[in-house]
């Protein structure tokens, strides 16, 4: 308000001072105090309007940070807790913001902040200004009232694909007590409820739909449809075993003799698990659906063939126990004994893993192994331990020609389980027995199968294998003291969990998520990617393949599309496993497995090539925001090509498995923006 005057009022007011008279005098002064209260009054005015202002900007911010805060701590702290510390940095931050303004110089401002039911978090303050005319203001205006509400936007629907390494290099636990895959699961999982909290505090059931895809060579197709959106059933996150729940999609979608053609009696005697073969798709880079059926993709057996059993007279040899062996220098030569746990057999089947560590124990001693074995070491002199053990003399002895199944076929890297019926299956290195004793019964079985995951071991159809059985399918995890564990086996070993189309329904995502499980033979990111972007896509019958009844929005701006690769390791070839591109057999013999289903795969430049250019379709074609995610891969290669891959370094995350929490904390709050609602 201005505090100019006219000329006219100054004319009078010039005739005012020249009037002598006792009564022009009195007019004059009441006059002054009037247009003097009137000018205090807008002074106090205008200083209130801005005190307000000043009081809702810092509540409002105030409120803003608070929620974000809380939204940030969710992941890893309890719903109280990271109320609590939302609460006390919304109490912060509007004391700072209050502290900086004059307009409140001497006078106790508060700001009280509340959690609402839904979510939202609520801030008030109705402190009264400091006036400098107090007599000339009613105390009822100078209270002043703010009020502010934070919480999600309602903003686009958001569909969002997590496209997840199952490989069994997740099995690593980096001198953790948990390994990269519970670590993975449980922040994925938290990421799942971070989202679906979202919507519940909108209150809008259709605001997020997100789809699973594990993968690792393959991926697998018996998924059920979405089930009915549902954003309840938060949950605090509990972590469970690697070997995942182990429970069998209810009502998987219809696929055998529709969509993937399945040889009959190829699974005997389990069933086709729901993994597929690329064989016959192009390697062109869009959502088109083949015109072919997919192959049913089988890790095939190596046949059981036979052993001589004979009695033989015991005697001491010794071995020498490296596994304190601090250095690789000329010298000794010596063994390392395997490991006990299960990620040491799973390396001794799976050669994609670099650091791969075979089994060599009392039982498959060899003395005469070249230095040159990826098993041997060699150690400063001295440094081993030289321990005994019992071997049994069978020259000249009378043996007995039993069937044998391959459980130590080049030490696991093929297929070791046995399909015939009937058969008494003996342990096939054991090539004599103690005197009087009898060679390791495997039992009269229909298979010899050692996947814990496999539906047939789990409903107890087909028996566990003894000599695959020392330690029970329960007890897959975990390390006995007794006997090492045995490679897994099976014809759908390698084969990941089902995938599941994009959902809205909350405890269906974590149930998908808690059904993933590592699996051998490589990893392909490009099929991952692949199988990512049909989950997203409305077109080319996509949304009926994965039994939606609400198709995903068009591609553009109708929707907030989100793709979130994650991997713990750089593209591998596939080697001894069929997957989806085949495999590159080298491990056979004459470099060649011999297994059916087993043919030339792609190589590491042309897996990677793939998967930049799936990285460049899904983000400029399709316009899907797309953030990579490298946990515990060193070096700066696979960085560059994960930047490669989104286009932006500021998507790109190589970090620690123990930081997957809160990476993806941060992706969720960036992906459902927040804002001030009233």
């Amino acid at each position: 308000m201005s505090l100019s005057f006219g000329s006219s009022i100054l004319s009078k007011l010039r005739a005012f001072k020249s009037d002598a008279g006792g009564n022009v005098i009195i007019m004059f002064a009441g006059g002054t105090m009037m247009l003097l209260t009137v000018a205090a009054g807008a002074v106090e005015m205008h200083r209130r309007s801005v005190a307000k202002t000043e009081l809702q900007a810092a509540l409002d911010s105030a409120t803003l940070a608070g929620k974000q805060r809380q939204v940030a701590l969710s992941a890893t702290k309890t719903k109280a807790e990271a109320q609590t510390a939302g609460k006390t940095m919304a109490e912060d931050t509007f004391n700072a913001l209050i502290g900086r303004s004059k307009n409140f110089t001497g006078t106790t401002v508060t700001g009280t902040f509340s959690w609402n039911t839904d979510g939202s978090l609520a801030g008030t303050s109705s402190p009264l200004y400091s006036v400098l005319f107090g007599s000339l203001i009613p105390n009822e205006m100078r209270q002043l009232k703010a009020a502010a509400t934070a919480d999600y936007a309602q903003g686009l629907p958001t569909e969002v694909a997590l496209v997840l390494d199952n490989t069994v290099s997740m099995f690593n636990t980096d001198g953790r007590t948990k390994t990269r895959f519970t670590l993975m699961r449980d922040a994925a999982k938290k990421f799942t409820h971070q989202l679906f909290d979202a919507a519940q505090s909108v209150g809008d059931v259709n605001l997020v739909r997100v789809s699973v895809v594990p993968w690792a060579t393959t991926v697998n197709l018996n998924g059920g449809a979405p089930g009915t959106p549902d954003f309840s059933g938060a949950a605090a996150v509990t972590s469970i075993a690697d070997r995942g729940s182990r429970v069998k999609v209810t009502t998987p979608l219809t696929r055998q003799g529709t969509e993937v053609t399945i040889p009959n009696g190829h699974f005997q005697p389990v069933e086709w698990r729901g993994c597929v073969s690329g064989a016959d798709e192009t390697t062109t880079y869009d959502d088109a659906k083949p015109t072919k059926k997919w192959r049913a993709l089988r890790v095939p057996p190596t046949e059981p063939g036979n052993i001589d059993v004979a009695e033989g007279t015991p005697y001491t040899n010794y071995w020498d126990d490296c596994s304190s062996c601090p250095t690789y220098d000329d010298g000794k030569a010596c063994w390392t004994p395997g490991g006990s746990g299960f990620l040491d057999q799973i390396k001794r089947a799976v050669p994609q893993i670099k650091d791969a560590a075979f089994l060599l124990n009392k039982d498959l001693k060899d003395a005469d192994a070249p230095k040159t074995d990826p098993a041997c070491i060699v150690c400063v002199p001295g440094s081993c331990i030289k321990r005994s053990y019992t071997e049994y003399n069978c020259t000249g002895k009378k043996t007995k020609n039993y069937k044998m199944c391959w459980a130590w076929d080049m030490y696991g890297r093929q297929n070791p389980y046995h399909r015939n019926d009937n058969n008494n299956c003996y342990e096939h290195y054991i090539s004599c027995q103690p005197p009087g004793g009898i060679a390791p019964l495997m039992k009269s079985v229909k298979a010899c199968l050692a996947d814990p995951n496999e539906p047939a071991v789990i409903a107890g159809t087909v028996p566990w294998c003894a000599a695959m059985g020392y330690w029970e399918s329960q007890q897959w995890a975990s390390k006995p003291s007794d006997r090492p564990n045995w490679p897994i086996s099976g014809p759908n070993m390698n084969c990941p969990a089902p995938m599941l189309g994009l959902s809205g329904n909350r405890k269906q995502v974590i149930d998908y998520l808690d059904r993933m499980t590592p699996v051998p033979g490589g990893t392909h990111a490009d099929v991952g990617m692949r199988w990512g972007l049909r989950t997203l896509s409305p077109n080319n019958a996509w949304p009926t393949f994965f039994g939606m009844t609400k198709a995903p929005a068009t591609f553009g701006d109708t929707a907030n599309k989100i793709m979130i690769l994650l991997t713990d390791g750089e593209n591998e070839q596939a080697l001894d496993f069929p997957g989806y591109w085949g495999c590159q057999g080298a491990y056979g013999p004459g470099g060649n497995s011999g297994q059916p289903d087993c043919n030339g795969a792609p190589d590491v430049t042309e897996l990677n090539n793939r998967m930049k250019n799936w990285c460049t379709a899904i983000r400029n074609t399709y316009k899907v925001t797309v953030y990579a995610i490298s946990i515990n891969v060193p070096g700066v290669a696979s960085k560059t090509v994960l930047t490669e891959c989104t286009g932006d370094s500021a998507k790109v995350f190589t970090i620690d498995a123990a930081d997957l929490t809160s990476v993806l904390s941060g992706i969720g709050t960036k992906i459902m923006a927040m804002r001030l609602i009233k």
